[in-house]
Parts: C-alpha cells; structure tokens; sequence
C-alpha cells in the first residue's frame, strides 16, 4: 500500500466506496497511505482501508471502540464507525474492508505546553481507571511493552540492520539498565491500555481549563503495563517539547498523573519505559525494514534516539549503569 501507482488506485476505490457505499458527496482526501493501512478525510469524516485479510482486526477495533465508548458515557470520545447504506460496518471493496467514523471535535494538546502535557497525563489516569474494568479479550493488539522489548533487543545483533560498533554499545548499555529495573516495574498488574497516547491521537476541549475530552486510533490497544502508555506521553515530553527543563517537565506531568489516580511513577520509572519503547521501535521499524516495508534511516535513527534518553538516564545514577 506503499507505493504512488497503488496509492491512485487506492484513490479512487475511495472515491467509489464513499459514494456507493455511505452516499458521500464530499471527495476524499489522502491523509495517509501505509503498510497496512490508509486513511481518507470525507467531509466531517474518516475512511479507512485495510487488506480484506485484516478485516478481523478491523472488527476487534469497533468492538473495542465500542466497549470504551459505553464505558466511558460523556467522559472521552472515541472513534464511532458508521453503518453503510446496506447496514455493513466494513463493506469488502477492490481486496480491501473498509470503515467509515465520524470526527471527533477538539484540539491537539501542545507538546511544549505544560497544562496540555498535565491534562494529558491526567486524563490518561482516569482513562486508566475506566480501561482496568473492560476484559483484555477486547485488545486489537496481542503484543505488549515487555515481549517487544525483548525482540527489538534481539534483533539489534542481526547485521541486516547495519547497526555500528557505536550504536550497538548504545543499545546495549540501554537493554543492562532496562533489564536491572524490569522486575520491579512489571509488578504492576497489566490491563487494557490505549497503546499510542501520542499528541495526534488525542483531543483536549476548548473550554478552559482544558480537558482530555477524545482518543483516536486504537489500532494498538493491548494487554499492557500503564508505563506503556505514559512512556509515550514521556516521549512527547523529552524528545518532543523542546523544553529547556524537560526533566522537570517531566516530573509534573508524572505528578498530575498520580493525582489523577494514577500508578504513582517517578521521573525514573518513565525514563526506563520511553527506553523501552525505544526497543518496541527497534522491533517494529527493523522488522518492517527486513520484511521490505519500511526505510532503512529510521532503523539508524533508533540507536541516537536512546542515546538521548539513556543520558538523562545515567545521570540521575539510575541502577543498572
């Protein structure tokens, strides 16, 4: 689904299904073409296509969707698909399943913001608190933080990725300290998790103060540690706000999360989860670069990336140095 003469044909399948199927009159717009799936702007809607063969996931992530959605009454908003004219969610067009949502109002949070970052954190508590009373049978994903840390470290030695002598001292002195702490960090039960609370993907009200008032794409909700979700939240802190003082930063936006209800992490605990998820990026681009999927130079950029983090790391004296 990578490439520009299938992305045209891609187009006008869109254009097909969104008039035939939902009665459309509004032409879709490319958002975004990937691997396995494509998004399209419709109007005040979204159109998603994924491989006929993925259809099953597609039917998880309703159902999920779903399930938070009565869950959380007016709380958060989430993705709400809507039936075609024949009454089918995922109507099968051109060797693809197709879902059509609705929009979901509001704003992105700002990442060199700290009320943002703080709304964010918080209401990724109360998010926390509703997910641990929905069954992990509801997952889209089968994956989790600690199993895709453990394969992107085994696949830093497999010279297909072209990792350097330098880089591969980098993620081996990242894997020892993650390693000396992962025990005490996974005795946090695991639970449903949201599993990519990046900025895109989340929505704050207008109304001041702001809110976290929406949640988009679920395609890696899983069985998890919450660390997995505020690693990410920690990633738009550290690599993402340009903050003069992102430690501090940091620290707030960790605090904010334990006064929401939240597991009560330290700048340390979220340090050695964004590490972590660096792992899962190793995994997940390395695997795609092997498979033909992806570019090579975002494998190559993983190892900098951790380098950044395991700085701040290491000079707080974390164990496992």
């Amino acid at each position: 689904m990578t490439h520009q003469t299938e992305s045209s044909v891609l187009d006008a399948l869109a254009e097909e299904i969104s008039a035939e199927g939902w009665e459309l009159t509004t032409a879709p717009v490319r958002v975004d073409v990937g691997v396995n799936k494509a998004t399209w702007r419709v109007g005040d809607s979204w159109l998603t296509c994924v491989p006929d063969t993925h259809e099953e996931t597609m039917d998880r992530l309703r159902s999920l969707c779903a399930a938070v959605a009565e869950q959380a009454g007016e709380t958060f908003e989430v993705p709400s698909f809507l039936p075609s004219r024949t009454g089918d969610f995922t109507p099968r067009v051109g060797g693809y399943a197709w879902s059509l949502t609705a929009h979901l109002g509001g704003r992105q949070p700002q990442a060199s913001s700290l009320a943002d970052m703080e709304t964010v954190a918080s209401g990724l508590a109360s998010l926390h608190r509703l997910l641990r009373d929905l069954p992990g049978d509801l997952a889209v994903s089968g994956e989790n933080s600690v199993k895709l840390f453990d394969e992107g470290a085994a696949l830093v030695a497999d010279p297909r990725l072209e990792y350097t002598t330098e880089q591969r001292d980098i993620l081996a002195r990242a894997e020892v300290l993650i390693r000396a702490r992962l025990d005490r960090l996974t005795r946090h039960p695991m639970q449903l998790v949201h599993g990519d609370p990046s900025n895109p993907n989340l929505r704050l009200g207008e109304a001041h103060p702001p809110v976290l008032t929406g949640l988009l794409d679920w395609d890696h909700a899983r069985v998890d540690l919450v660390l997995a979700d505020v690693a990410t939240v920690a990633q738009t802190v550290i690599l993402r706000s340009g903050s003069s003082a992102p430690l501090e930063m940091l620290g707030n936006v960790l605090a904010a999360y334990g006064d929401a209800g939240g597991v009560p992490f330290t700048v340390d605990d979220a340090l050695t989860g964004l590490l972590m998820a660096k792992f899962e990026s190793v995994a997940h681009h390395g695997g795609r670069y092997l498979r033909g999927e992806g570019p090579h130079d975002i494998v190559m950029s993983q190892p900098e990336k951790i380098r950044t983090v395991l700085r701040l790391v290491e000079d707080r004296g974390v164990p496992g140095r």
